[in-house]
């Protein structure tokens, strides 16, 4: 919560929630999409849009329902056609 202020903060914080999703176990997988909408949260950043698509299609179901209300969280209050 305290790297959604500062740009630097936020860009270290989704590098380090990028590196969980391709060497955490699967439970932790489950809530990277979760914490990147938090970092994100009404503020569509095209890194973490394009990390939620992706994860959006994934074979897990919890992963991929997560992502879409992740989907959610970030648009909310924009009006960002992408999402």
């Amino acid at each position: 919560m305290v790297s959604m202020a500062e740009e630097l903060g936020l860009d270290m914080a989704i590098r380090t929630l990028e590196h969980l999703l391709q060497y955490g176990e699967q439970n932790i997988r489950r809530s990277v999409p979760l914490a990147l909408a938090l970092l994100c949260i009404s503020n569509p950043n095209i890194n973490v849009m394009d990390t939620l698509s992706r994860l959006s299609h994934d074979t897990d179901s919890e992963v991929a329902s997560a992502a879409i209300i992740s989907l959610g969280l970030i648009g909310a209050g924009t009006n960002n056609a992408r999402i």
